[in-house]
């Protein structure tokens, strides 16, 4: 069903989900640090060649992992141009 709407959508999630999806981000932004940790500790466990790639002191890696997630859970249903730019004034 899900792939299915995907293939048939532009935007495969619907307001709903966006706006859960971004009240759930709200909720974790406060501990943005415990939960960058969290992941790269998990991902680090699970693939650990790839430690290798990442710097050694892992700040300001952390704080790039979160800012770019909240750009995308901002801009989730925002439509853009190719150029990135938002997609007004031409009927999308």
């Amino acid at each position: 069903m899900r792939l299915q709407r995907a293939a048939r959508n532009p935007l495969p999630m619907t307001p709903q989900e966006i706006t859960l999806v971004q009240t759930s981000f709200a909720k974790v932004a406060p501990i943005a640090t415990r939960v960058a940790d969290l992941f790269y500790s998990r991902l680090f466990e699970i693939a650990p060649d790839v430690r290798r790639l990442f710097p050694e002191d892992m700040a300001g890696q952390r704080k790039k992992l979160m800012l770019m997630l909240g750009a995308d859970v901002g801009s989730l249903g925002v439509r853009t141009c190719a150029d990135g730019h938002p997609a007004v004034g031409f009927g999308v």
